[in-house]
């Protein structure tokens, strides 16, 4: 039981950085961007991953690992989003 806890404390604990990772990178996407959506849904995957620290420092790490799983996916849509079309200059 000892060696399946560290385990997922060490998968957790790489899932958050590789999280970290993907936030910053969409952080960086939206520095100049003018999307209040795509800023909503950073801050929706900020906040969760928040959580996930919280459920990680607390030795809850299967919830800790499926928040941070849910913030990189919300961090992705941000990316993708932030990299569509342009949008077309105003007037």
């Amino acid at each position: 039981v000892c060696q399946i806890e560290e385990s997922m404390q060490e998968s957790a604990s790489r899932a958050l950085q590789r999280t970290d990772e993907v936030l910053a990178r969409a952080r960086e996407a939206l520095e100049f961007a003018e999307d209040p959506i795509a800023r909503q849904g950073l801050r929706r995957a900020e906040a969760t991953q928040s959580e996930a620290y919280s459920e990680f420092r607390n030795s809850r790490f299967e919830p800790a690992l499926k928040l941070t799983q849910a913030a990189r996916v919300g961090a992705h849509r941000v990316l993708r989003r932030s990299s569509g079309p342009p949008a077309p200059p105003r007037r």
